[in-house]
């Protein structure tokens, strides 16, 4: 099989989607921090989004290993698609050269 460069492509994606969801997350905490003067209840608005993006960019990171050394197609898949709600487009293209990468993957 012809090794393509379409599952780094969608690894870096993914990746670099899931620095941008988990340096986002931490920006999230902080207006938590910020509201918590005017009233307790902000707190817990702001905090649980950021531990979501969290999850979801270690996932999309860890994804996005998986893609770049073409191993474990489903977990690179899955990767890709958790980057969706991070950034869109960038999601959308790692998916993309996932699923037509696939004959790639061990």
């Amino acid at each position: 099989m012809e090794k393509t460069g379409k599952p780094v492509v969608a690894g870096v994606l993914s990746i670099v989607a899931g620095f941008i969801a988990i340096s986002g997350a931490a920006f999230i905490p902080g207006l938590g921090r910020f509201f918590w003067g005017l009233h307790r209840a902000y707190i817990g608005f702001f905090i649980q989004p950021g531990i979501g993006r969290v999850i979801f960019g270690i996932v999309a990171i860890i994804g996005g290993i998986a893609a770049i050394f073409r191993k474990a197609w489903g977990l690179a898949l899955a990767g890709a698609i958790v980057a969706i709600p991070c950034i869109p487009v960038l999601g959308i293209l790692a998916t993309i050269f996932v699923s037509v990468g696939k004959k790639e993957f061990s």
